[in-house]
């Protein structure tokens, strides 16, 4: 009884995720101000959130970066002085059993040339798990929700101060409705 339950609330929680998604396609993606915490960075005052209604998850963003929306909906690319962050989610067409499996069959023995995994760090959240991972062109955090994938990436000669932001962007993840 217990394993029908579980699936049941499977099924559930994925119907609610589609129907969030389906509804993200009629509506504009919005920006709410919250407080900032400990920025890392010359900005001051406060980092607005960035909220993603597609893949249902939730990010602080730099105020001083430009904000650049994607046309599908799955996510931004903020850029500033030659240097860009990408947040997007990405659907998990393969339906992948963990993150963890995910990554081991896009970056791993089999991967492109140079795009195969350095380093790989658990990484959390105040609601969400996920991994840091280094390849040999790109940095990048992950995590994974039901049915979906959502990347907060830099390229691998990004500066370091790009690369702090982007962390703090990963430390503010959140799924939505969690």
């Amino acid at each position: 009884d217990l394993k029908k339950d579980n699936k049941a609330a499977q099924v559930k929680l994925k119907k609610q995720i589609k129907s969030l998604k389906q509804k993200s396609y009629q509506k504009a993606e919005k920006d709410e101000t919250a407080p900032d915490s400990s920025s890392t960075t010359n900005d001051s005052g406060k980092w607005p959130f960035y909220k993603n209604e597609r893949f249902a998850y939730i990010v602080q963003i730099p105020p001083s970066w430009s904000k650049t929306h994607s046309q599908n909906g799955d996510g931004i690319t903020l850029a500033k002085g030659g240097q860009k962050i990408l947040v997007y989610g990405t659907n998990d067409y393969d339906e992948h059993e963990t993150l963890s499996n995910h990554l081991d069959i896009e970056y791993g023995n089999k991967a492109v040339e140079g795009n195969q995994i350095v380093s790989k760090t658990e990484f959390e959240t105040e609601n969400a798990t996920g991994f840091y991972v280094k390849t040999k062109s790109e940095e990048f955090y992950i995590y994974k929700s039901s049915d979906y994938f959502v990347y907060i990436y830099v390229e691998s000669s990004a500066k370091a101060l790009t690369k702090e932001i982007q962390k703090k962007i990963a430390e503010s993840f959140q799924v939505q409705g969690e």
